[in-house]
């Protein structure tokens, strides 16, 4: 129920992102604690440098042609009513928003910052685990076919070895 109230608050733009509160008279800052750009709705959702991460892991691991700029691109493009595995999408897609949703507020309200870059996906794919049962037989099959993708390429990009940088120069 909570995802639920989640993604209708979403779809009205009725979250309190920094920008809402603003407009309620809230004295603090507007901007994002992980990337410093006025956080709206899209600026946690699809434009902060960790959501752009996020979303370009996915397109890498799924092989997507893009990735959405916006809500009302997101909903245009990518979740259209009557889409191909509408129910499906609609329930991954709630995670990964609220995914990012509840690591803005450890960032905002916590102080929490993520220890690194894929620590979100990871929190998105353990959601998506415990929450696949809810799912009809065949979207869960699909489901598992698509998290093992991104499980697999996630297991790639982190075991790549990364340069100090020293090296590069020499």
């Amino acid at each position: 129920m909570k995802i639920n109230v989640f993604m209708w608050l979403a779809n009205q733009n009725r979250l309190p992102t920094k920008t809402k509160m603003k407009e309620r008279k809230w004295k603090g800052e507007l901007g994002c604690t992980i990337c410093g750009a006025r956080e709206s709705l899209d600026h946690i959702m699809f434009t902060c440098v960790l959501a752009r991460f996020i979303w370009t892991c996915l397109k890498e691991a799924l092989g997507w042609v893009r990735i959405p700029n916006n809500l009302g691109d997101f909903l245009e493009i990518w979740l259209p009513t009557g889409t191909r595995d509408y129910q499906l999408k609609l329930f991954v897609f709630s995670f990964l928003f609220w995914g990012l949703w509840t690591t803005r507020n450890k960032s905002s309200i916590d102080g929490v910052f993520p220890k690194s870059p894929t620590e979100p996906l990871f929190k998105i794919l353990s959601f998506l685990q415990k929450w696949r049962l809810v799912l009809k037989e065949h979207n869960r099959k699909k489901l598992e076919v698509q998290t093992q993708r991104v499980v697999n390429w996630l297991g790639e990009f982190t075991s790549i070895p990364r340069s100090t940088g020293a090296e590069d120069l020499l």
